[in-house]
């Protein structure tokens, strides 16, 4: 009665309007989360996956398969996921995540892998321990740990690591800015025996920054990197610019500052 659940999309009341059902529990999730999303806005804003491929001059082209193509509508989900802790997103988040994931089962292959994604290990991109901490979750774990669940995939959550505390990519706009500040920001243990295949897992990819840097150390550490998975990719405009659908692409406002 005092705190009522209301949709982060559209501001509507549970009871009200069909729901988003909560989930299995893990890390970073607690027993009072709800998922905070109704069935309409869950629909019209993660319900067509996409995929894009990350290019780079001297790394393996880097497939993405998103829910959805990232727009304002999403951007302020998973802003209020990740920075005013509205946990419970993670259980529709995660499965727009694996319906993309079934909808595209030829896009890795297609893109250019050659790896059998269905033994792949879910890797999410990490948080310097620090945000971590201060967060209290992860939230591309989070994804991962239940994407997995659903998928049959096994969750490495001590494949990859961030060594040193970045700038929010986010609030950087230059291309060459989002690499340099990435640089050595992560680290990867060599896979175990007979786990050598990867999907990374991470919310939002932009300019794909991350998604290579953190590619790059897990093939350093003798790991195959099939794609990415993640709820929301930035598609390349007809011009070769990379747009986000809606023109606002990461807020920094205080909304979504952490």
């Amino acid at each position: 009665m005092l705190l009522p659940e209301a949709c982060a999309g559209c501001g509507a009341t549970a009871g009200h309007v069909a729901w988003e059902s909560a989930g299995l529990t893990v890390a970073g999730l607690r027993s009072w989360d709800r998922p905070h999303l109704c069935r309409e806005c869950a629909a019209s804003v993660l319900a067509t996956p996409c995929v894009r491929v990350l290019d780079a001059d001297e790394d393996e082209p880097l497939p993405v398969v998103a829910a959805a193509s990232t727009s304002a509508r999403l951007t302020r989900m998973v802003g209020l996921w990740k920075y005013h802790g509205v946990r419970g997103l993670a259980w529709p988040f995660a499965r727009a995540l694996t319906a993309a994931a079934r909808a595209q089962p030829g896009a890795l292959a297609a893109a250019g892998s050659a790896i059998d994604t269905g033994t792949a290990a879910l890797v999410a991109v990490p948080l310097h321990e620090r945000r971590r901490r201060a967060r209290g979750y992860n939230q591309a774990q989070m994804l991962a740990d239940l994407a997995a669940a659903d998928l049959g995939l096994t969750p490495a959550r001590a494949a990859l690591t961030r060594t040193r505390a970045t700038a929010q990519q986010a609030r950087l706009v230059d291309a060459a800015a989002r690499r340099s500040n990435l640089d050595g920001a992560f680290a990867a243990r060599p896979p175990a025996p007979g786990q050598r295949r990867a999907l990374l897992v991470d919310d939002l990819v932009t300019a794909g920054a991350t998604a290579r840097a953190a590619a790059a150390a897990l093939r350093a550490a003798g790991w195959e990197v099939a794609g990415v998975l993640a709820l929301g990719v930035a598609l390349a405009r007809a011009d070769g610019a990379v747009g986000d659908g809606a023109g606002d692409g990461h807020d920094d406002s205080d909304l979504f500052r952490a």
